[in-house]
């Protein structure tokens, strides 16, 4: 939420919408509220699928700060809804979002995590090139019908 506190002293039309529950929540709200921002904030909590995708389809851009984080299903999803991601420069983030469909930060790096996060959302070409790569990247480093032939001939290498 540092880095949306700098997003939104520029943007301060913009907001900031968090989908899902945890335990972080609170202090979330917290310090939303410590850094006067908690009008820009909306913590949506548990959503149906349908509408995590309708939010991603409808973003600006996707922000994956995780500080430990594999290849997310949720990071996938983002792309396949053509949705340009700003990730942590983390295994798993890193092999999936190269340069031509987001960008990477530094776990972290709040001032270099709102830095990419406007780089994206101030220019609509690259954002419009960005959304269309990570679409494509979805359909076809992603296509679960190529995934599962792999992983069937994984398993018969194996065996």
């Amino acid at each position: 939420l540092d880095a949306a506190a700098q997003i939104l002293a520029r943007h301060p039309d913009y907001y900031v919408v968090i989908l899902g529950e945890g335990p972080e929540e609170p202090s979330l709200r917290e310090q939303a509220s410590r850094l006067g921002i908690e009008h820009s904030v909306r913590f949506l909590g548990f959503q149906p699928q349908h509408v995590v995708r309708e939010w991603m389809r409808r973003a600006q851009v996707f922000v994956l700060p995780s500080v430990e984080e594999g290849q997310g299903v949720v990071l996938l999803e983002a792309l396949a809804s053509g949705t340009p991601v700003v990730g942590s420069d983390v295994d798993g983030i890193a092999e999936v979002i190269t340069p031509a469909v987001g960008r990477l930060f530094p776990v972290g790096d709040s001032a270099a995590l709102a830095e990419r996060v406007l780089e994206v959302i101030e220019d609509e070409a690259l954002r419009q090139q960005l959304a269309a790569a990570a679409r494509r990247r979805a359909e076809t480093a992603y296509d679960w019908d190529r995934l599962a032939l792999e992983y069937i001939t994984l398993y018969g290498q194996v065996s």
